[in-house]
């Protein structure tokens, strides 16, 4: 999760399934208890549909863990920011810009990816 709002957005999404009675997520812990009838790949599943990732507590799964390329996207993101920097020096204008635009795209896709399916949820006034 990114932010608070990717806890209420993931909070939508499970309260709307008719499997579920309570779901609370809460950002800060990056936890979220729900009490339902499904099973632990169902709820994977759930969540990777709306963009995150995650594991049911305690649960063992047979499955191989799948890899996550968010540290390599990472390494690669700060590889291109280096060789804009080296680049911006030789007077290229456009090229060093692309290459920073695809380290925030390497780097920021899951955020990007998150802002894109999370429902707009209304202000609070306070």
């Amino acid at each position: 999760m990114d932010c608070s709002s990717c806890a209420k957005t993931i909070e939508q999404h499970f309260q709307k399934m008719q499997n579920v009675q309570t779901v609370t997520v809460s950002f800060a812990r990056g936890e979220m208890e729900i009490d339902h009838q499904l099973d632990a790949r169902q709820v994977q599943s759930e969540l990777n549909k709306i963009g995150f990732d995650g594991y049911v507590k305690g649960k063992k799964t047979s499955e191989a863990p799948v890899r996550s390329f968010e540290g390599i996207y990472l390494i690669l993101s700060g590889i291109l920011i280096g060789l804009g920097l080296l680049i911006q020096t030789s007077g290229v204008a456009y090229l060093p810009n692309v290459l920073y635009g695809i380290a925030l795209i390497l780097s920021g896709g899951r955020v990007f990816r998150s802002a894109y399916i999370m429902p707009s949820v209304p202000a609070h006034s306070t």
